[in-house]
């Protein structure tokens, strides 16, 4: 006579499997986090746009993001996904679902970033410097005009394409280097865009941003610069 050995499966075990199989797919689904600093910065604003959200996760407190045209923010903490909106609403970044869509998307993984936001019609795109790119005492040449750009600082000269950025680094202030910057478009050829002399100090960093005016549709230049915080952390910034 065969022998039948019993199987007998309690319902509150079946309620524990259930359960962690439940925390494991959640688990996978969840996107991986990180914890980072970020500055921001624009070259203008777009409409009222000028204090901005940067959602951290539904449900969760955003950071709040106050954009100034002539410096950076001090360093902002972010732990979040790795990819996150920018919203005009402290409620829309917040929610569980937003009412309106970002206005743009940071990738906030890879170590501490800057970003410049550059309207975009009614909204932005930004322009993301890995912070470790742009040590102080520099100056940082970014083009992002449809035309080449050749800039001379001091000794040092550069071609720059469409897209490019240069760093250009300093071991001791530089109180007065001279610095010449052309450009040079299909349309209008090779035309000089500023002659002029720059101040460079250990503890500070400038960047340049090369552009097109809309309404003059020549070459212009945007600065930003940023002063290195005393010990307390309290930024302190100059005017360019």
């Amino acid at each position: 006579m065969p022998f039948f050995r019993s199987i007998i499966i309690f319902p509150c075990t079946v309620a524990i499997l259930l359960a962690d199989a439940g925390s494991f797919l959640a688990a996978a689904e969840a996107p991986p986090t990180v914890q980072t600093e970020l500055r921001v910065a624009a070259i203008d604003i777009v409409g009222e746009h000028h204090t901005l959200w940067l959602r951290t996760g539904a449900g969760s407190e955003p950071v709040k993001l106050q954009l100034n045209v002539r410096t950076f923010t001090e360093k902002l903490q972010y732990e979040g996904p790795e990819k996150s909106g920018v919203y005009t609403t402290e409620a829309d970044a917040r929610a569980e679902e937003p009412a309106q869509p970002p206005l743009l998307t940071l990738r906030l993984s890879g170590g501490s970033k800057m970003f410049v936001f550059l309207p975009d019609g009614a909204s932005y795109r930004a322009l993301t410097i890995p912070e470790g790119d742009f040590p102080y005492g520099s100056i940082r040449l970014a083009n992002l005009a449809k035309a080449l750009i050749h800039a001379d600082l001091g000794k040092q000269s550069v071609n720059l394409a469409p897209g490019a950025s240069k760093t250009f680094s300093y071991q001791e202030d530089q109180p007065s280097l001279a610095v010449s910057l052309f450009s040079k478009t299909d349309e209008n050829g090779a035309r000089i865009v500023r002659r002029t002399n720059w101040s460079v100090t250990l503890g500070q960093r400038e960047l340049v941003i090369f552009y097109i005016d809309p309404n003059s549709k020549l070459v212009r230049t945007h600065h930003l610069v940023d002063t290195q915080p005393p010990s307390s952390g309290v930024a302190a910034t100059r005017a360019p």
